[in-house]
């Protein structure tokens, strides 16, 4: 055996990349050379390779047959798509197309993954995801359409599209298959949420739906508070809210923006006061509360006269009631659970459970983990001077009971 290489990587289980120096090379499984040892650099290109060598590259397969015959003086490229110069012009390779065997552009440069911008002499074009081209010459202004103050992740590509201006003032925004927005005058455009356009005419303010249809007409003092799809409306000193896929809009009628309250509720507020609205712009609980929190889509956790309760919205009454403060101990899409103090005892809450653990403990510690709790209960007798303690687990099953009537033993198991 020779041992004249010092590293290798293993591609595709069937070829095999060796480092000698500064040289590199490609085997297959019956160690033959796909491309000779040389000064050159091998890089991933979606389902095939590159290769620089003599600051000329080169395009080949999964097998490293080579694409296209020729050297290309420069290569750019992202996660999608691919701009090659050759002689000066540059022409658009991806994976799903046909090899390019025409360079026209004098100029090639994407705004993001799905949109780019081509120029051909005096003719500028844009390029989507689709590969369709629109021809955009006539804009004096070009760019990029995306939500501010929002992260997107990489399903979220829809949430992003092509502006243009032209001398006249004229907007006209595509999505990333270049199929047409909006196009109209006015003062300003911009990105709101995943899929809202927000315009301004005259000071007032419209939305548009990803869609392409007209969401709100250009009537709004103001429109925003995205959440989940929900913006708030202000029109003459007042509130609303809307949503285009769920068919919802309150009108403008509230002191304060309303907030989303599970899958068919809003919190409002008259004064200092709060109180649940549904989705028909009616008074569901009245405004009695100090404070509104999410428990579940049916259940709110409520603030009245200094105490907090679980209040049952449909049937407009408590379910639980007395807790004078608590602690959260886990908050999430699985599952909600509070430590709550109710007449100076301890006890455990859990929106997916119930009442896990009755308030009657002096003191309630979690041994377990927030995912997988086990809850220690201690209640201290003090007419018999001993100790009780219970073991729950998250679903508020008895694991195990203890009485200790020496203090000193129970600090040896006591966990705080």
């Amino acid at each position: 055996m020779d041992f004249a290489y010092d590293d290798y990587d293993l591609v595709y289980a069937s070829q095999i990349l060796l480092y000698r120096e500064d040289k590199e090379t490609v085997m297959d499984l019956d160690l033959k050379e796909k491309i000779p040892l040389d000064k050159q650099n091998f890089y991933e290109l979606y389902d095939g390779w590159m290769v620089k060598k003599n600051n000329t590259y080169r395009i080949y397969d999964q097998i490293f047959y080579p694409l296209s015959a020729l050297e290309f003086d420069k290569v750019d490229y992202n996660k999608s798509r691919a701009s090659l110069k050759y002689q000066g012009k540059w022409g658009i390779y991806n994976a799903f197309t046909p090899f390019p065997t025409s360079f026209t552009y004098d100029s090639v440069r994407f705004l993001s993954e799905q949109i780019g911008i081509l120029v051909e002499g005096a003719r500028t074009f844009a390029i989507f995801d689709n590969d369709s081209l629109i021809d955009i010459t006539n804009a004096v202004e070009t760019r990029l359409l995306r939500p501010t103050g929002m992260v997107l992740s990489e399903d979220d590509i829809r949430s992003q599209y092509l502006l243009t201006k032209n001398s006249k003032g004229i907007y006209t925004v595509y999505d990333i298959d270049g199929r047409e927005i909006l196009d109209g005058r006015y003062s300003s455009v911009e990105a709101l949420g995943k899929e809202y356009l927000l315009v301004e005419r005259g000071g007032k303010k419209g939305l548009y739906h990803q869609s392409g249809k007209l969401a709100l007409k250009v009537n709004y003092d103001a429109i925003g508070n995205y959440h989940q799809g929900y913006v708030s409306t202000l029109i003459g000193g007042k509130f609303g809210i809307y949503h285009f896929d769920k068919k919802v809009m309150l009108s403008a009628k509230y002191q304060k923006a309303l907030v989303p309250f599970g899958t068919g509720y809003f919190i409002g507020t008259k004064g200092s006061d709060y109180g649940l609205v549904d989705t028909d712009n009616k008074d569901v609980t009245g405004y009695k509360f100090e404070e509104i929190l999410d428990w579940n889509d049916s259940v709110a956790l409520v603030k009245s006269k200094g105490a907090w309760g679980l209040y049952d919205i449909k049937h407009n009454r408590y379910t639980y009631e007395g807790i004078s403060e608590y602690k959260v101990l886990r908050n999430d899409d699985k599952e909600k659970i509070l430590l709550i103090i109710k007449n100076n005892q301890s006890g455990i809450l859990s929106n997916k459970y119930g009442e896990v653990v009755s308030a009657t403990f002096n003191d309630i510690i979690n041994i377990g983990t927030a995912e997988m709790p086990v809850y220690f209960a201690e209640k201290y007798i003090i007419e018999a001077k001993f100790f009780v303690v219970i073991y729950y687990d998250a679903a508020g099953k008895i694991l195990r009971k203890q009485i200790f009537t020496d203090e000193e033993e129970y600090e040896k198991i006591y966990c705080g």
